[in-house]
Parts: structure tokens; sequence; C-alpha cells
């Protein structure tokens, strides 16, 4: 059966809120600016004819500044889910068949981020014009999952499906596992059989999902730190991954990346000056793609085709 696009309402559920901290502004926008690297052209998902049922179909969601090649093309559309997918096949080996399918969701260029006459004027404008804009595209990304994962499951029910995204790809993924718990399809739910976030902006302060990096357990992502001036679920407060979910969630957060572990590390002394400013977003963006080449995800890779395996 043809993959067609789905179109799907978007469902929120009840999460509760965490305690704003106090942070200190400027550490919001760079931890913001990581996520939108560069930007994505296209409109919305883009799913191509896959006609034949696998086991297993493998749902990227990319993050922004890669480019989407089309719906199977996990590795040139992103580096870093491609060390998560080749880690994951190989684990499988012959044992299960599969399939890998990309989504495809709008994202705004770094460029438009730090509009602004002077630096204060564009930290005000990130807060209250830009996040909000970017967070709209981010919410096409969850439509778009919706869209993949509704035709998956129609055309082929018995497929088992497991969910990975990196930066923004994650925060999309941890949404719609937000959206999908709030629903009574019991079916579907356990049609997931595997998730892996690299990098997710929405990660909580002591997560319940296990973990493979070497951020703090105490750290949280960007989208904490920028609650008390946007919020990045809205209508919704930020939670950890649904009960549901969590038992087959794998997270890899790497230490000081200001996307998911944005935890204060940033001394207010680095924004005094163009200079410090530029040294801190090389800085964040070399620890930030590291997910492409290091040995956590492609664990992770290993240990949800292990569950997949098992089930």
């Amino acid at each position: 059966m043809p993959w067609n696009r789905v179109n799907t309402d978007s469902t929120s559920t009840r999460r509760r809120w965490w305690r704003p901290r106090p942070v200190h502004a400027v550490v919001a926008s760079v931890a913001i600016g990581v996520m939108l690297a560069s930007g994505l052209t296209a409109t919305g998902a883009s799913l191509s004819a896959l006609s034949n049922c696998s086991d297993v179909t493998f749902i990227a969601a990319i993050g922004s500044g890669e480019k989407y090649y089309g719906p199977t093309d996990i590795t040139d559309a992103s580096a870093e889910l491609a060390n998560v997918y080749r880690a994951f096949v190989a684990r499988l080996g012959t044992r299960r068949s599969y399939q890998p399918l990309v989504i495809d969701y709008p994202a705004l260029p770094v460029g438009v981020l730090f509009a602004g006459s002077n630096f204060a004027a564009k930290v005000i404008n990130i807060l209250t014009t830009n996040i909000p804009t970017y967070l709209n595209g981010k919410n096409d990304g969850v439509r778009a999952l919706w869209s993949a994962f509704e035709t998956t499951r129609a055309s082929c029910p018995n497929e088992r499906i497991v969910l990975a995204g990196y930066s923004q790809g994650a925060m999309v993924v941890h949404q719609f596992l937000e959206e999908l718990n709030a629903t009574r399809d019991s079916a579907s739910k356990a049609a997931v059989r595997g998730v892996i976030l690299l990098a997710d902006p929405d990660r909580v302060k002591h997560s319940s999902i296990v973990d493979f990096g070497n951020a703090p357990f105490s750290g949280y992502g960007a989208c904490d730190v920028v609650s008390h001036f946007v919020s990045c679920t809205a209508p919704d407060p930020l939670t950890d991954i649904p009960g549901r979910f969590q038992s087959v969630t794998i997270g890899v957060c790497t230490y000081e990346d200001p996307v998911c572990d944005t935890s204060d590390f940033i001394p207010d002394w680095l924004f005094n000056t163009s200079a410090g400013r530029k040294q801190l977003v090389a800085r964040v963006e070399r620890i930030h793609s590291s997910y492409s080449y290091t040995i956590e995800p492609r664990l992770a890779g290993q240990r949800i085709a292990q569950l997949v395996l098992a089930r």
C-alpha cells in the first residue's frame, strides 16, 4: 500500500509545570541558537511510495540545519542519526527486516534568530519573536511525525516502530510521545518498540529514562531554561517522557551541550565581548555536533535493536 500524507490534528495532554529557575536571558538565546544552526526550506512531510511492509520502520526526525534528501535517506540528512541507525541495523542483522523513514518539516535559519540593532535588542527579539516562530516549525514537525506514524500503522499494522530524533527532532519526538500517550489507542502505543533522543531540548532534571551520555543527572535542556520566558510545549507544560514509553526510550546528552544540558554552565563574562560570544558559540557547536561520531549514540542504537529483537 502506498504511503500517503495523513492530516492529523495534534492532541494535547496534561503535564505538570517545573518550577522556573532564575537564569540569564542570554543563556537561553544561545541554547536555542544552537538548535537553529541553519535553515530547512521544505514546507512539510513528503512521503514517497514505500510499498512493502517490513518488521521494523525506523522513523527519524532530523534537527535544524540538516537538509531533507528524501523519505529514506538518513545518511545524507543527518550524520548524528546515521550514527545511531548504522549501529541499530548492524545489531538487527538479518533477524528482522527494516526500512528507514525520514520526516520533513520546516525550521528557521540562524540568521533570523540574531536580528536586531544591538545585542540587547537581539536577545529581546529572540525571546519574543524568533523562538515562538521557531516553535511553530517544531509543531509542523510533530504533525509530520503523526502523518508518518499513522500512515505506517494503516499500511502495515503489525510493524514495530522505532522513533529517533536529534536536537529539534528530539523535541518533535518527545512531544509526539506526549500526544500519543494522551490517546486511547493502546495498539499504536504498543507498536512503539524503541525511542532514541539525541540532545533533547525537552530533557528535564532527574529524568526517568536511561541516558547513555555523560551529562549530569541534575542537568536539563534549553526548553527548561527558557520556560519562564516562553514555553516550548505550549499550551501544555514541560514534562518527562510518559511512563508508558520510559522503558523503551534511550537518551544521549553530552556534558555541557546547552541544548540538552544547559544547567547554568555558561559564565556571563563570555557574553561581555563579541570575541567571547564567538568563542562560546564555537565551543557549543563543537559539542553539539559530536553525536555524529561518538560511541554513545551507537550504543543507544544497539540497545534499541536488542529491545526490538526481544519483543
